[in-house]
């Protein structure tokens, strides 16, 4: 008998939300909060999850920063070194979000300011910048020498994914 593959990831906003991914069904569940920060250290996180509008998106990564994988929860993940994904901000409340997979494609439009997004995590309080998926998942924003790296790698894959 096969063991069901569970990942247990961290929300991405500031509340100490975790949540579990199982793998066979592609879907979140058991979300619970933290009540101290420090049982952080005893759970094994293997990435983030988030909303963008009414989706919800999974961020998983390995504990040597090799591998970034990404997806919606109810569709299958890809790696990045064998998909596209991008981030585009369309004007000062529209961004989208695009994963190209061969033939698969799936891309969102959704608002990116705070006060537009309605979601059951109640982000009233988050940063304006957790809402810049692709960007939020790493602090990528405050964090260039990160940017930086993660970046080359994601030029250097013949995904050609970019974060801008």
């Amino acid at each position: 008998m096969t063991e069901t593959k569970i990942l247990t990831l961290l929300s991405h906003d500031k509340w100490l939300d975790v949540a579990d991914y199982r793998l066979s069904t592609h879907t979140i569940e058991n979300i619970r909060h933290v009540d101290n920060p420090e049982d952080l250290k005893f759970l094994e996180i293997s990435g983030r999850y988030g909303t963008v509008g009414s989706e919800k998106i999974v961020v998983s990564l390995d504990k040597s920063f090799r591998a970034l994988v990404v997806g919606f929860e109810h569709d299958a993940q890809f790696a990045l070194s064998n998909c596209d994904v991008q981030w585009t901000q369309l004007d000062e409340t529209l961004a989208r979000l695009t994963i190209t997979h061969g033939a698969y494609t799936r891309s969102l439009t959704y608002p990116h300011h705070r006060d537009w997004v309605e979601d059951d995590f109640n982000f009233d309080m988050s940063s304006y910048e957790d809402f810049d998926f692709g960007l939020w998942i790493y602090g990528l924003k405050t964090d260039p020498d990160l940017r930086q790296r993660l970046t080359q790698e994601w030029a250097g894959a013949r995904h050609g994914g970019s974060i801008v």
